[in-house]
C-alpha cells in the first residue's frame, strides 16, 4: 500500500481545492500562505516556512480563524488537522463559499 493511499484512506471528511490567501501563526510569527485545499478536518497550505509534524498553528481566514496541528511536510507547504473542530467547519465553509476575488 503506498503512503498516498494510506493517507487518503484516514481521512474522515472530503477536501476540497480552494485557492485562497490565508495568515498562518507559528510560534509567534504570523505569515502569509495559499490555501490550496480543505475539509472539515484539516487543510494544506502553500508557505514555504520550517515546520515540523506535530507543530501548532492558527489559520486565519478573513475574520475567522481556527487551531491545526502540522500532520503532514511536503517541499511546498505543509498539511494540518484542525484541532477546534467547531471553528473549522466555519472556516471551511467561508474558503468553499468565497468566489476567489477576495
Amino acid at each position: 500500500m503506498s503512503a498516498q493511499r494510506s493517507t487518503t484512506e484516514r481521512r474522515r471528511n472530503k477536501r476540497f481545492p480552494v485557492d485562497r490567501d490565508v495568515t498562518v501563526e507559528i510560534a509567534g510569527s504570523h505569515l502569509y500562505g495559499r490555501l490550496t485545499n480543505i475539509s472539515e478536518g484539516g487543510a494544506f497550505m502553500k508557505l514555504t516556512i520550517e515546520v515540523e509534524t506535530g507543530d501548532e498553528v492558527r489559520l486565519a481566514l478573513d475574520d475567522v480563524s481556527t487551531d491545526g496541528e502540522v500532520r503532514q511536510v511536503g517541499e511546498d507547504g505543509f498539511g494540518i488537522r484542525f484541532t477546534d473542530e467547531e471553528m473549522a467547519k466555519i472556516l471551511s465553509l467561508r474558503a468553499l463559499a468565497s468566489d476567489g476575488t477576495d
